[in-house]
């Protein structure tokens, strides 16, 4: 049976330098998907910083637009009034007539 044992060990011999060759093939698109894989990490690092800054930005001119209205409104009360008014005597005029009509 020393014909079989030695056959065994050139068959796994064999197997094992085909994984050799196997992992040198794979060797290159490792590192390539690897590189890829920290290109699209940076990417999506950028992006997030990005949108980060815009909605800071965003903030500091949603909170310059409140303050300018609170001037605009302790400088002119009563036109504060009357414009808020105006509005909500336009705003139920149309759902009164949008109701109205929906029921006909």
């Amino acid at each position: 049976m020393p014909m079989v044992e030695e056959s065994v060990e050139r068959l796994e011999e064999a197997g094992r330098r085909g994984g050799e060759y196997v992992r040198a093939a794979y060797r290159p698109i490792a590192r390539e998907m690897n590189r890829l894989r920290g290109e699209i990490a940076d990417r999506a690092e950028r992006r997030a910083k990005d949108a980060r800054r815009l909605a800071r930005r965003g903030k500091v001119a949603l909170d310059h637009g409140i303050d300018d209205v609170e001037l605009r409104i302790r400088r002119n009360p009563g036109a504060a009034v009357a414009i808020a008014f105006l509005a909500g005597s336009i705003a139920t005029l149309g759902m009164t007539l949008f109701f109205r009509r929906r029921r006909h």
